[in-house]
C-alpha cells in the first residue's frame, strides 16, 4: 500500500529534525554524606532545552490553547520522580495536549546511588546551568 508521497521526508530533513531535539548533557559522580557513590546525568544548559523544546513542540503542533492558561503564556512544571534506585527531574509543558507524554516532557537530570535526600537533589538538580544568567523561568 502506498500513501502516494514520502511520509518520512528526506534523510537530510530527518537528520535536521533529530538535531533540533539534541541537548548537551554532562555526567559525573560524587560521594554523598551517607558515604554512597552517586552517579548522575544532567543537561548542560536548561535555557537551551527550553528554547529548542518550544520551537520543536510548536513546529510539531503539540501546543494547544487551554482555557485555564492565558494566551501567549508558556506554563512549565518542574517535576521530580523517584522510582527504584533513580531520581529524575523532568520539565513538562502544560500548554500541551498530553503533558506527561514522552513527546512533550524533557528529562533534565537523573541520578542513582542514594535516596532522594536534600544534598543530592541540591547538588545535581539545582546545579543545572540555567544559561547565561538569563531569567528563563518566572515564578508565580
Amino acid at each position: 500500500m502506498s500513501a502516494g508521497y514520502d511520509i518520512f521526508g528526506s534523510e537530510k530533513e530527518i537528520r535536521e529534525h533529530l538535531k533540533s531535539m539534541e541537548f548537551e548533557y554532562e555526567c559525573g559522580n560524587f560521594e554523598s554524606s551517607n558515604g554512597k557513590k552517586v552517579s548522575f546525568v544532567r543537561v548542560a544548559n536548561v535555557s537551551d532545552v527550553v528554547k529548542k523544546s518550544v520551537t520543536q513542540l510548536n513546529e510539531s503542533g503539540f501546543f494547544v490553547e487551554k482555557t485555564n492558561i492565558p494566551k501567549n503564556l508558556l506554563w512549565i512544571l518542574l517535576t521530580g520522580d523517584k522510582g527504584g534506585k533513580s531520581t529524575k527531574l523532568l520539565l513538562q509543558f502544560l500548554n500541551c495536549e498530553e503533558q506527561h507524554s514522552t513527546h512533550t516532557a524533557r528529562l533534565l537530570a537523573i541520578y542513582e546511588g542514594d535516596k532522594d535526600n536534600h544534598q543530592c537533589i541540591q547538588k545535581i538538580f539545582w546545579s543545572c546551568n540555567r544559561g547565561n544568567n538569563e531569567s528563563v523561568i518566572k515564578y508565580y
